[in-house]
């Protein structure tokens, strides 16, 4: 989510805002807010967490 769309997010819960600028039917749903680094999916416990081998990572010469 954007810089703009979590500031007015945030001032729609707050009721700082009007939502009719927004929206023709505004609705709130409840949507957790998370850190930058945490939105990608859990990592299985059996995945390795080693970096891959060169050759898959450089480009081919």
């Amino acid at each position: 989510m954007g810089a703009w769309a979590t500031e007015n997010l945030i001032d729609a819960i707050e009721g700082k805002t009007d939502l009719q600028l927004f929206a023709a039917h505004p609705t709130l749903l409840p949507c957790p807010l998370v850190l930058r680094d945490s939105v990608a999916s859990p990592k299985h416990q059996d995945a390795s967490s080693r970096a891959a081998p060169d050759s898959l990572t450089r480009p081919n010469t």
